[in-house]
């Protein structure tokens, strides 16, 4: 599921420009977003934030980041989500990833002024 979603987010010509900005080598960004989402889904704890602060922190930061961006993100998400794992299985990754979107865009909003 990571490798695909994030194989999609290279192309897509919305959401590519920002990653791009940011990631310069995928392999351990990858590596990370996978043990993120193990943390998440199955609760094992090997996700650590990133030196340079929690993601709602480092998202905060990204200069052009908007709710389009997220909504996009969200979409996206949910597409790969029906094509690669089952309904269930699809609906719970989606419930957390509405809930994780919707933090980092609450604390963007709050942090500094971001146009909706």
């Amino acid at each position: 599921m990571v490798e695909t979603f994030y194989g999609r987010v290279q192309q897509d010509p919305v959401l590519s420009p920002i990653f791009a900005r940011h990631i310069e080598d995928w392999t351990p960004h990858l590596l990370r977003m996978k043990a993120f989402w193990r943390s998440v889904l199955l609760r094992t704890g090997e996700f650590q934030r990133n030196h340079r602060g929690a993601p709602p922190v480092l998202h905060a930061g990204i200069e052009g980041l908007s709710a389009q961006h997220f909504t996009h993100w969200l979409a996206l998400f949910s597409e790969v989500l029906d094509e690669v794992v089952t309904p269930d299985v699809a609906q719970t990754w989606l419930t957390k990833a509405r809930g994780i979107g919707d933090s980092l865009w609450r604390y963007a909003q709050h942090s500094r002024s971001i146009p909706a």
